[in-house]
């Protein structure tokens, strides 16, 4: 009998270790996986800000329908509102509409950050340029991380302002009338 128990508590034991070791293991990758979900969910954190407020728009050349443009170019000396967007962007979709009726004073450029020129959301915006930031060598520039991102410039290429996300349509047409009435480009950043 005693060699029964003794064969019986043996294979309890190694059941007991073997149940240990599985548990030490998953409580392992659980640690790892959320150790990596933390570090992760903090490095894609958005920008609350954005870069390059008053300061010149970046020498950087991007696409116009297989054209290069320099982006310092395009409409200078006007007053620029440049728009950050993805067609497949849903918080763009929601927000895009906002920006009609766009002030006449006021030039457009839309950068698309993820596909070609022919958009279907956008084809009734008066957008003095269409941009396709293949590279996105531009929202690098701005440290856009968040779509949409509005960036306001007066006429001698300084980034004046700019709205980050989702913003009421009221909220867009305000800082668009603000940016149209200021001569001096002097707005404050709001988000």
């Amino acid at each position: 009998m005693t060699g029964a128990l003794s064969k019986l508590l043996s294979q309890e034991s190694r059941r007991y270790v073997r149940g240990k070791r599985r548990f030490m293991a998953a409580l392992g990758l659980a640690v790892t996986i959320v150790a990596v979900g933390y570090f992760l969910w903090i490095r894609l954190q958005p920008s609350s800000s954005l870069a390059r407020i008053n300061q010149p728009l970046p020498s950087l050349v991007v696409d116009s329908s297989g054209n290069a443009v320099d982006l310092r170019f395009v409409a200078a000396g006007a007053r620029r509102v440049i728009v950050f967007y993805s067609h497949s962007c849903r918080t763009c979709k929601e927000v895009l509409p906002g920006l009609q009726p766009f002030p006449p004073d006021l030039r457009l450029i839309m950068v698309n950050e993820t596909s070609d020129l022919k958009d279907p959301e956008t084809a009734g915006f008066p957008a003095t340029a269409r941009l396709h930031d293949r590279w996105h060598a531009l929202s690098h520039a701005f440290t856009v991380a968040v779509l949409p991102t509005v960036l306001f410039v007066d006429g001698s290429g300084i980034v004046r302002d700019g709205l980050i996300g989702r913003h009421e349509r009221v909220v867009i047409q305000k800082k668009l009338r603000e940016f149209a009435l200021h001569t001096d480009g002097n707005s404050s950043q709001k988000q």
